[in-house]
């Protein structure tokens, strides 16, 4: 007290009191302390923390008092339109109840992510619940214990004395009533050397203060080991979520706009809100979303705007983050960038062949402990968020010392998944089929990233294309068609730009059997027709009668010209290529040379030659290399066909229905196995089996609408539907399905190679 009384009572006078009445008298005389003047004294005891003795000067009821000292500890107010985190809120509550064991409670997260947000808002609900005192401290910029002590002790409303340490841990040992500390943005006293202090002190504190309990927010993971503790990493907010949140900021925004928004956003609260802000400001959405597309960087560079803090400009705090990373975590950090998805840490070997398998989870868990990469704890699964990824490129750019890293990594990737599409096309072509569609789907996005970036390379580009032709088979019934005419169109363009006729031929039969498999018409398709015929002529100039694709070439384009009614040209054709698949040995596609050659008859009603040809050389060769697959699938399914046309119905719905069970299992929900519920349901219908019929068509059209969306094969579906409900005298339902069939019919877009 005599500390504070300096200034107000003469220094001469206070170094000759020695007992309290002596003071006091001197407080009355130098402040006129009186009844009436009670203010000076009810501010000494309430900066020394003697809150009940000044609520009795005062004449303050208790629970008034209770009331207001929940807030005495200096919490922000609640975050506005706080959107998500339910969850994340409910479980800290829950473990910094007084009734669980839980000693320390940290959130962890990269910048922007809204730790301080669920801090606050689960702050508040303790604070709401009445029965938790709650002390809010920011420890931004404090690189020191005392500095955190001295704030802890302002949150407490208490002066530091010479010893504050010890003077806040006696404080909060004695505290009786339950109570929370919050100690917000820690990351600057999780350096060294501060950092050995400021663990001892938390640590110290949750053995001994029995009553309190403490919860942490850091950019860096922390571990304890002598208390309970419980850690919380934060992801990004989910696409719904992201999207509520914008609309919450600016209701004039669209759904639609919110929603592209968010993605872009990476589900990042402080890049969601910043977005939010530029919005209100006038700033057009459909322009924000085209500057995002464009330029991810630059557009998130451009939020770091001077209305903003400095600590909130994201990249400016991530540049923090990284340069507190050690070098090796550094460069780990700019080569595990390259990855577009999730990855595991085997995955993620071939770009540390010099690590050890324990050394690399090691340095991968130093990097999610810095919050530069996350961790599925559910899926084992690590991924780089877009947004570091951004900050990543950037800095390269910035960096010329980081380029080579970057450079070195993203080759190793395109050639590792290069060679990963080639091991999985070699297994797909046998009885592994399932293990490498499996395999091709979980790594679907990283094989894309490889075949676009390796373009940008030139000594991997003849290797990406050669690579990429060569697999056509594969990617071609695992890729939509728009993304597989969206990859190769790169590859044909290039090609024809080089003048490398014998590759231009090559990605000009690639894209032709693309289109050609995924039409389930018996019409021709004109472009497919024109790129057979293209890569026909090509071929010939450059007198290539014997490669692989030269024989897809042949034997597809004869398919085609089976389908226009001209066996004429189209035997011979096929018989050449079965020829050239012959010489090379290869005896699945040898097999694939005459299932061509039943459509062609088939296509011309031939049906029981057709089914002929393919009993005796295609069917044997399927089920003794490759068993259950999707060619052997498809085989089926066309023999079926053919014995439906027959008048065979028992034959023709036992192989359908084999087809199905086929494609269901290797390929899951895909427009073939669409397709096969749609030739079953046709197949059941034919014999009177409506009411079955009805359910396997709407099988197909769940499929449809899922992957295809409007599409051909969904307004067929649609439309046969429509027939089997006549059937069954169910018109008005009928009507609703051809007036669906024709609304969708008018909505087809049908990607196209480019010319």
């Amino acid at each position: 007290m005599k500390f504070l009384c300096r200034g107000t009572v003469p220094a001469s006078r206070l170094e000759n009191i020695s007992r309290p009445r002596e003071l006091f008298l001197e407080i009355i005389h130098c402040c006129g302390l009186s009844e009436q003047n009670k203010s000076p004294l009810a501010s000494l005891l309430f900066h020394i923390a003697r809150h009940d003795l000044r609520n009795r000067l005062l004449g303050i009821e208790g629970g008034a008092i209770t009331r207001a000292f929940n807030y005495w500890g200096g919490i922000p107010c609640r975050v506005p339109n706080f959107v998500g985190r339910k969850g994340q809120c409910s479980a800290v509550v829950e473990k910094l109840d007084q009734s669980d064991y839980c000693r320390i409670v940290s959130i962890t997260g990269p910048p922007g992510f809204g730790k301080s947000a669920i801090a606050i808002q689960v702050g508040h609900e303790l604070i709401s619940q009445g029965k938790t005192n709650v002390y809010y401290v920011s420890l931004r910029d404090l690189r020191s214990l005392n500095g955190l002590v001295n704030s802890l002790l302002g949150a407490l409303q208490i002066i530091a004395s010479k010893e504050p340490i010890q003077q806040a841990k006696n404080y909060l040992q004695r505290l009786r009533k339950h109570s929370v500390i919050i100690l917000d943005n820690a990351e600057d006293l999780l350096i060294p050397p501060v950092k050995d202090k400021f663990c001892r002190f938390i640590e110290d504190l949750a053995e001994t203060a029995l009553s309190v309990k403490i919860l942490i927010t850091s950019r860096q993971s922390i571990t304890f080991f002598s208390v309970d503790t419980f850690s919380l990493c934060l992801d990004s907010l989910c696409p719904d979520h992201g999207r509520e949140l914008l609309m919450l900021l600016d209701p004039n925004v669209s759904e639609d706009d919110a929603k592209q928004l968010a993605c872009h956003c990476g589900g990042v609260p402080l890049v969601l809100r910043t977005t939010g802000a530029l919005l209100l400001k006038g700033v057009d959405a459909k322009a924000l979303i085209s500057e995002f597309e464009m330029s991810p960087v630059s557009t998130l560079k451009s939020f770091s705007l001077n209305s903003l803090s400095h600590e909130h400009q994201l990249f400016n705090c991530l540049g923090i983050c990284f340069d507190r990373l050690g070098a090796d975590q550094q460069v780990a950090l700019i080569s595990l960038a390259v990855f577009p998805t999730t990855f595991t840490a085997c995955d993620a070997q071939f770009l540390f062949r010099d690590h050890s398998k324990y050394n690399l989870q090691i340095l991968l868990q130093d990097l999610v402990d810095n919050s530069m990469l996350q961790f599925d704890f559910l899926s084992k699964q690590y991924y780089v968020h877009s947004i570091i990824q951004s900050f990543c490129l950037d800095r390269v750019s910035q960096e010329a010392s980081l380029s080579p890293t970057l450079e070195s990594a993203r080759k190793l990737f395109n050639i590792h998944y290069l060679m990963l599409l080639k091991e999985l096309y070699a297994l797909f072509l046998g009885k592994g089929c399932l293990k490498a569609t499996e395999k091709f789907l979980i790594n679907r996005r990283n094989i894309r990233q490889a075949l676009n970036s390796s373009l940008l390379d030139p000594e991997l580009e003849e290797m990406c294309i050669d690579t990429a032709t060569a697999v056509c088979p594969l990617l071609a019934k695992m890729l939509r068609k728009e993304k597989f005419l969206s990859v190769y169109g790169q590859f044909t363009a290039l090609c024809k730009a080089n003048g490398d006729k014998k590759r231009y031929s090559d990605c000009l039969t690639a894209e032709a059997f693309c289109i050609l498999s995924h039409c389930a018409c018996h019409l021709p398709c004109p472009s497919a027709v024109a790129g057979f015929k293209e890569a026909d002529n090509l071929q010939k100039g450059l007198g290539d009668d014997s490669s692989t694709m030269r024989a897809i070439c042949l034997s597809k384009l004869g398919r085609c010209h089976g389908q226009s009614k001209d066996l004429e040209q189209a035997i011979p054709l096929i018989k050449r290529a079965i020829e050239i698949r012959e010489n090379l040995k290869d005896e699945v596609f040898v097999a694939v040379g005459y299932k061509d050659l039943g459509a062609a008859y088939a296509f011309n009603d031939a049906h029981k030659e057709a089914n002929e040809i393919r009993k005796e050389k295609s069917l044997p060769v399927y089920l003794d290399l490759l068993g259950d697959h999707p060619f052997t699938a498809t085989l089926m399914e066309d023999m079926g066909a053919s014995y439906l046309e027959l008048g065979d119905y028992d034959n023709s719905i036992k192989f359908i229905r084999e087809a199905l069970r086929m494609r269901k299992q290797s390929l899951g929900d895909h427009q073939e196995t669409a397709r096969s519920y749609h030739d079953l349901g046709m197949a059941l219908a034919v014999q009177g089996y409506f009411t079955e019929a009805l359910g396997v068509l709407r099988s197909a059209l769940a499929i449809q609408d899922k992957v295809l969306g409007n599409h051909q094969e969904t307004t067929r579906t649609h439309r046969q539907i429509a027939h089997v409900l006549k059937k069954l005298g169910r018109d008005k339902e009928a009507r609703t399905e051809e007036l669906m069939a024709h609304q969708r019919a008018l909505s087809i877009y049908e990607p196209q190679p480019e010319n």
